[in-house]
């Protein structure tokens, strides 16, 4: 009597692992998938910018979430007042809708510049770091390596740009600064 005959289950829950795992008969190697940096299965071509600045995470939020903090990473004419499924709209054009918004934590949003096709998905992530916070941008849902090369090189701004908005500095972007 064979172990299937006891477990018929085991037989087709085993052949569904050997084909996600792209084997095809008992002999045959399994299948390397090999994806290029920054592409992803599910979620596509997707980026992150970290960066860790000098200020509690409670202030770090406060001046995220201001008029000055929002223009600083996400665009002129922004405002949030925190309800799930919020639309925005930037005065350059690019709208969405907030997702998630856990003070102290993490914002979530779609983002869609003017004359993208879709949706992607943007986050702001804090981790407390004793005094000290990390702020993670991250992206996903890119079209293509070219525009995750283009969102790095502008969330990496947008990282410059509120960094110099927390410590009183002007940003390039113009905000003005938090701190007076």
């Amino acid at each position: 009597m064979s172990i299937y005959t006891i477990y018929p289950r085991m037989r087709a829950t085993r052949a569904a692992a050997r084909l996600r795992e792209g084997l095809s008969g008992g002999r045959a190697e399994p299948r390397e998938v090999v994806m290029p940096v920054g592409k992803t299965k599910y979620a596509g071509w997707q980026i992150g910018v970290y960066t860790t600045v000098g200020h509690p995470v409670e202030e770090v939020w406060r001046a995220l979430v201001s008029p000055a903090g929002l223009e600083a990473w996400l665009g002129a004419g922004v405002r949030f007042t925190g309800s799930k499924k919020e639309p925005y709209r930037t005065d350059d054009g690019v709208t969405g809708e907030l997702r998630s918004f856990r003070p102290n934590d993490r914002i979530r949003l779609t983002w869609r510049p003017p004359g993208r096709e879709g949706d992607t998905t943007v986050q702001i992530a804090l981790e407390d770091k004793g005094g000290r916070t990390g702020v993670r941008f991250h992206q996903e849902r890119l079209a293509s390596a070219e525009e995750r090369e283009a969102q790095r090189r502008h969330w990496k701004q947008a990282a410059a740009d509120f960094t110099a908005l927390l410590d009183g500095r002007h940003p390039a972007s113009g905000a003005k600064s938090v701190r007076g």
